[in-house]
């Protein structure tokens, strides 16, 4: 491992988290205390926990959900921080959520993870009337013309749920073949290289991947039968895919959508664009998260930690 990857692992090990904490805790131990997996889930649930929860607050980034795993045991294992207050953000993943902690201040996923949240077509539809002016044959009017792409976004994220079946069951039994394992071997799959799975349009959605790039792309997946990866993927079909999916090829979806109603080539029917969005893969979760979907349990999750506020904490 080089200098810059050892760095790099050191700041996010979860020990190092850890120690921040203690620290900010002996500061101030009446102030929130917030464990996230990675920056874009602040993005995400800052703006939703300030409205509900205003004052101040201590964020950590973890580097990853078994980090943050890592330090909810060692909250709930040390006497002096069992009651701090604290909130634990994680993705579902494709987790069983009956084997994930059950404690009221963790917040898990109702969905794979948070980019889920961004690519409904009602999130997709209140970024696109926020954003874009739009005309079409059938419209002058902005607001119809909003209508029509939010119905053609909603057949081309029904193609790309169905090019993306076995790709997410390829996934899916990596994860199970995972906890089969002694060893429990991780399965990298940021190997994989969304660009090469598929190609969108905005008359249509490309499935470009095979089960054996899949198998070449990531150098320590597991052998799997691909009878069993099809069999999978039919079973996925009758879920509602856009929760169950994969987060991070579902907001590759969302941003090649975009760029393409920007860019063109466009349908013949849109004849204006006109938008105030400068998008790039890296700030996409940023801009966009006053767009997201919020589902009813966050709320209720958010509301309950509000009520935890306490008066007097002591941190010796």
């Amino acid at each position: 491992m080089n200098r810059a990857n050892k760095l790099r692992q050191a700041r996010t090990n979860y020990s190092v988290t850890w120690e921040k904490f203690i620290q900010a805790f002996g500061k101030d131990a009446s102030r929130l205390f917030c464990f996230f997996e990675g920056t874009e889930d602040v993005e995400y649930y800052g703006v939703r926990i300030g409205t509900m929860i205003p004052g101040d607050r201590k964020e950590f980034t973890c580097g990853g959900k078994d980090n943050v795993l890592e330090l909810y045991r060692l909250i709930v294992r040390d006497q002096k921080y069992q009651l701090a207050w604290v909130a634990l953000f994680i993705d579902k993943d494709f987790d069983d959520p009956q084997q994930l902690p059950k404690d009221d201040r963790m917040y898990v996923t109702p969905v794979y993870a948070i980019e889920n949240f961004y690519v409904s077509p009602a999130s997709f539809g209140r970024m696109l009337r926020a954003r874009f002016k739009l005309t079409t044959v059938n419209s002058p009017d902005s607001e119809e013309a909003c209508e029509e792409i939010v119905e053609l976004y909603k057949q081309r994220l029904e193609e790309f749920n169905d090019a993306t079946e076995e790709l997410n069951a390829w996934m899916y039994l990596q994860r199970l073949e995972e906890k089969k394992q002694i060893l429990r071997k991780k399965v990298k799959f940021n190997q994989i290289d969304p660009k090469l799975c598929f190609d969108v349009q905005l008359d249509r959605v490309e499935k470009k991947y095979t089960l054996d790039y899949l198998t070449q792309a990531v150098s320590d997946s597991y052998p799997l039968d691909p009878t069993e990866v099809v069999e999978q993927a039919q079973q996925f079909h009758q879920s509602d895919r856009t929760a169950l999916f994969r987060g991070k090829g579902m907001i590759e979806f969302l941003y090649q959508f975009i760029t393409r109603l920007q860019n063109g080539p466009r349908p013949s029917f849109l004849l204006t664009v006109d938008h105030n969005l400068t998008l790039s893969k890296d700030n996409i979760t940023a801009d966009l998260s006053q767009y997201a979907d919020t589902p009813e349990c966050l709320n209720l999750f958010l509301s309950s930690l509000a009520k935890k506020r306490p008066t007097l904490l002591s941190s010796s």
